[in-house]
């Protein structure tokens, strides 16, 4: 007994200890790059789950059954994501490589079945597992996905009610909103009591065209469906209201496998009762118990019941992409002027998408390569954060005012690279983040942008950055409050982690949101490394973070005239008061360019932005004055600056001169000005 507590005390430190050490660094998953962009380009997705790779079908029909899976999602017009493990990264979508390697690894017998239960273990012993439903349903929820293809749910086992043999599967479903197309459950359960515990779950059950609820070979059970839908277009209508009631629960629309592939119900289910038998007498238990009966049954039926079930898989596919498609368009997901159809389409041979409209109506999708017109990409250093809203035309301190509160993505680092991200850029943003819901959040809007989860570092025992800002009536910010404690855990070592992706960067961008100590360690790899640094002050208290030592390091910066009094008292060890007039404003400007900073962007509102420079002979410091660009209608301010930082290096990256970027940074700023997010839905075009 003591030598079996001491074995389970050092596995569950084992665990422990990898869960940490991956929780420091991601959150564990990565989107396939067709995933990636489909969902950034609002693109309907289908998850698929991997069990039947591994353990549902044998080899090859396993890799050619995936394969025509995906193709059929895509021409239905749909993106297609096979969910899997593969040593211990959760992937969202899989390419060749990965379906092969999964097909071999399960075909080794070395695939775990995963289920809810077995995911954190599978990732954190950097195991290769394949989703059963419960699992999928479960990623698919947290990738953003709202639909899935199976070939049928798992449910009360037979005799369940004594053995308590119940799948994980209607527990999740009860759980997570994803609607589940599927052909019932598997004739081998327990059908009328699966169908009472989904009820006891609130989990309806519609069936497609049929009164009955199918078992999965069979198209009838003689068991009733909660509801019968005939077209696709209602089906979409009860997803969107299941979500818009926040009721939380999953769908599942069950159809019948086609009437021409339908197996004669009668001898299954004889071959069923033997293969049970059969099990119970080689003592197969847990999750080893399906694929057992499904094979021995496609034994029995001589191959029957296999091809039965590839025909069903096809099918719910199929519909569920329909239904996707049919969501899609209700909800007008994608950008302004883009209207999806089948010929929107994923090609894999390019990796590209065909059908896409005028580029006028969307905008470029990040490139997968690392550099710009020949140009490294930025590597941004900074915060990601929740933008908490608050807006009153009242705004009475000591008091309760109406007005209107929301959420929105935000931080300084965060808002750049969604600039830069909707530019066509593809910038790798550095940052921490909390492992909470707040964080998983953000690691979805980030990957909805196209952005990798390589600079993602997690902390398990902070919570998400969380910035609060007050707006009065005008859009202009009364106070804000930021709990930015996660990006402290950004690290020197962390930063050293990403060297090789600053050797090959065009630019470095880095806000005021690191500590003094991480600050230095950017500006040191930056300058071995030889790549120019664009600091973002984003406050008075962190301006000063960059150091006295560190403002020579700096090639661009972008304080308003309060940050820029700051980064002066650097320079003076005392605190200096911000400029009065335009007058001191140059002067203060000149003493961080005669401390070795190249450029230095005055950010002044209204007022527009002061460039000081060194002038080329060598005179002095040279100004020059742009006008802000009247806004419309002003909405919210607290994005403008990040806007006018991520515009200007994005121009500097495609080499344009640094007056065509500060005309173009300020266009960013404008459009943010005007929109209720921090950043623009729209992109700038040509200022």
């Amino acid at each position: 007994m003591i030598k079996l507590k001491h074995f389970l005390v050092v596995v569950t430190l084992f665990v422990l200890q990898a869960v940490g050490h991956r929780l420091s660094r991601d959150f564990y998953f990565e989107l396939g790059s067709e995933v990636r962009d489909g969902l950034r380009l609002g693109h309907p997705v289908v998850a698929l789950e991997s069990t039947v790779i591994t353990h549902g079908l044998p080899y090859p029909v396993n890799v050619q059954t995936a394969k025509a899976l995906e193709q059929i999602i895509r021409d239905a017009g749909a993106v297609p994501a096979t969910i899997a493990i593969i040593r211990g990264t959760i992937f969202v979508g899989l390419n060749e490589s990965q379906l092969a390697e999964l097909a071999e690894t399960g075909r080794q017998g070395q695939a775990l079945k995963t289920s809810r239960r077995d995911l954190a273990a599978v990732v954190a012993t950097n195991r290769t597992g394949s989703t059963t439903v419960s699992a999928t349903v479960l990623v698919a929820h947290m990738a953003g996905i709202r639909f899935f293809a199976t070939g049928g749910i798992g449910g009360v086992h037979r005799d369940g009610h004594i053995t308590m043999d119940v799948s994980a599967d209607l527990r999740d479903l009860g759980r997570t909103f994803v609607t589940v197309v599927c052909a019932g459950a598997k004739s081998i359960l327990d059908l009328p009591r699966t169908l009472q515990y989904l009820e006891t779950e609130g989990v309806p059950v519609i069936g497609y065209r049929t009164d009955e609820f199918p078992a999965f070979f069979s198209r009838k059970s003689g068991q009733p469906v909660s509801m019968r839908i005939d077209d696709v277009e209602s089906i979409a209508r009860v997803v969107e209201a299941q979500e818009a009631l926040g009721i939380g629960s999953g769908i599942i629309v069950a159809v019948p496998i086609p009437e021409s592939d339908a197996a004669s119900a009668e001898p299954l289910e004889r071959y069923t009762e033997l293969a049970i038998a059969e099990a119970a007498a080689a003592n197969v238990t847990g999750n080893e118990v399906t694929p057992f009966l499904l094979r021995r049954v496609a034994e029995l039926s001589n191959g029957s019941s296999q091809a039965a079930n590839i025909a069903l898989l096809r099918n719910n596919a199929r519909v569920a992409s329909e239904i996707a498609v049919a969501y899609n368009r209700r909800h007008g997901h994608g950008w302004p002027g883009m209207v999806m159809t089948a010929a929107t389409m994923y090609n894999p041979a390019t990796g590209m998408y065909t059908g896409l409209p005028a580029a006028e109506s969307v905008p470029p999708m990040p490139q997968t390569p690392s550099v710009v017109s020949g140009r490294g990409r930025a590597i941004i250093f900074g915060g990601a954060a929740i933008d908490l809203i608050s807006q009153s035309t009242a705004a009475v301190a000591g008091t309760s005012n109406p007005g209107r509160v929301g959420m929105r993505y935000g931080g300084v680092g965060s808002n750049i690279a969604n600039v830069l991200a909707k530019l066509g850029g593809s910038p790798l943003l550095v940052t921490a983040i909390g492992a909470d819901d707040n964080g998983r959040l953000l690691r979805n809007h980030l990957a909805s942008l196209g952005l990798s989860h390589d600079g993602l570092h997690t902390d398990i025992s902070l919570s998400t950055a969380v910035y609060n800002a007050i707006l009065d009536g005008n859009g202009e910010l009364i106070q804000g409050v930021a709990d930015m404690s996660v990006l402290e855990t950004l690290s020197p070592q962390m930063v050293e982690s990403h060297a090789e992706a600053v050797a090959a960067a065009g630019l470095i961008v880095l806000d005021g949101n690191l500590s003094e100590e991480t600050t230095a360690a950017v500006l040191d790899l930056a300058q071995r490394q030889h790549v120019p640094v664009f600091f973002e002050p984003t406050s008075i208290a962190k301006a000063a973070k960059v150091g006295r030592d560190g403002l020579a390091k700096l090639t661009y910066t972008a304080p308003n005239a309060d940050e820029l009094a700051a980064l002066v008292s650097l320079l003076h060890g005392a605190s200096v008061s911000a400029a009065a007039d335009d007058t001191e404003l140059e002067r203060q400007a000149t003493e961080l360019v005669a401390a070795g900073v190249k450029h230095v962007f005055v950010t002044l509102g209204e007022r527009g932005v002061l460039w000081a420079t060194a002038a080329a002979d060598g005179s002095g410091t040279q100004f020059k004055r742009w006008p802000a660009f009247k806004p419309s209608h002003v909405e919210n301010v607290t994005g403008a600056g990040d806007s006018f930082v991520g515009g200007v290096a994005w121009a500097l990256l495609q080499g344009k001169s640094v007056e065509d970027a500060v005309s173009y940074g300020l266009r960013a700023a404008q459009l943010s000005v005007e929109s209720s997010h921090a950043v623009s839905e729209h992109p700038p075009s040509e200022a």
